[in-house]
């Protein structure tokens, strides 16, 4: 298939849908986490949806540049999953681990407003820094759920899920974003777009088995 007959943009409404599809699903079963650090993870997805939803409306009818509107959202959900992950660590060592990440990324995104352009550019550096971080606390979760009792209902977790659908789709995605912002001229980059439209997309799926397959109770595990 030729670079030029991508199909970006149907599958961008594709993910899209997606996206609104999750939130409904998470709505839908919100019953199961409403009493858990979790219920702000239903917020952050209907943020999702609105903020796509508005971005894509400005930059077809405002302006082409509408890397603002994923700034904020970057660094409202980076935010977001360092906080759960520093909620539901167990060792307090790690806890205060996670403070200082937290800390560190909201440094590196005010030093990305002194590098790029907050209207024009995509933050890269907080970007990759906050990826980073989000597996860090993901591992950290991870290592200390195998070495429990609870691994025998591991899979009954909503955290499970999406901890699993972030470390699928945050940890390619850091090539891609070095890719996107230094190589935006490559032939490749249309290939790169449709790669982390599927890292979204697996993304969204994990995460609507998860609100269907989890406890019909979640509590903050640890």
């Amino acid at each position: 298939m030729s670079l030029n007959n991508l199909p970006l943009l149907e599958i961008r409404n594709a993910i899209l849908i997606l996206q609104v599809i999750t939130a409904i699903v998470g709505s839908f079963y919100y019953y199961k986490y409403k009493f858990s650090f979790l219920k702000y993870f239903l917020y952050l997805l209907w943020y999702i949806v609105i903020n796509d939803f508005i971005a894509l409306y400005y930059s077809k009818n405002v302006s082409i540049y509408n890397a603002s509107f994923y700034n904020i959202f970057q660094i409202v959900s980076f935010t977001y999953y360092l906080m759960l992950y520093k909620h539901i660590i167990q060792s307090l060592k790690f806890k205060k681990a996670m403070s200082y990440l937290i800390l560190l990324y909201l440094i590196s995104f005010i030093i990305s407003f002194f590098l790029d352009d907050f209207f024009k550019n995509h933050f890269s550096i907080s970007y990759i820094t906050g990826s980073l971080f989000v597996i860090t606390g993901i591992i950290i979760f991870f290592s200390e759920i195998l070495n429990s009792d609870k691994i025998i209902n591991m899979n009954k977790m909503l955290i499970f899920w999406i901890s699993i659908g972030l470390f699928v789709s945050i940890l390619p995605d850091i090539p891609f974003d070095l890719m996107r912002k230094y190589y935006s001229k490559s032939p490749t980059i249309p290939y790169i777009f449709i790669s982390s439209y599927l890292l979204v997309f697996t993304n969204n799926v994990i995460l609507i088995s998860g609100f269907i397959w989890c406890n019909k109770e979640q509590k903050d595990y640890l």
